[in-house]
């Protein structure tokens, strides 16, 4: 169930990044299913969402944060990205890539931004860019 806020600021920032924003495309893979027979997973499938987001930024966090197990969540030459949750076909995880600009890379984590109940727009965190 979505709130007052939810139903105004949702739909404004996707339009915000409709109007200003570039195209990208997700590689989202689906294991499947783990066979112990075979040692394998059966139905292994990857799926192209072409999408708008943000251009790339710079971070807005310190390079010395660190992430919850310890590690550096930020590092040199990594990008962030604004992806809107409206009309998204897919939920955004750290197992899926991106091309931005030519260039793939990795989810490295994922901040929801929430408007009310309901999430207006995802930050990604990138990393690789090859």
């Amino acid at each position: 169930m979505s709130g007052l806020l939810d139903s105004a600021l949702i739909p404004t920032t996707k339009s915000i990044v409709d109007l200003f924003g570039i195209t990208v495309v997700f590689t989202v893979i689906d294991a499947g299913t783990f066979n112990p027979e075979t040692g394998q997973y059966d139905g292994r499938t990857e799926t192209e969402h072409t999408v708008v987001c943000t251009p790339p930024g710079n971070y807005r966090r310190y390079l010395s944060e660190r992430s919850a197990d310890g590690g550096l969540s930020i590092e040199r030459g990594d990008i962030q990205i604004g992806l809107p949750a409206q009309g998204l076909t897919f939920e955004p995880k750290t197992t899926q890539t991106v091309v931005v600009a030519g260039k793939t890379w990795q989810v490295v984590e994922v901040l929801p931004i929430y408007s009310g109940e309901l999430p207006a727009l995802y930050i990604l965190n990138l990393r690789g860019g090859k």
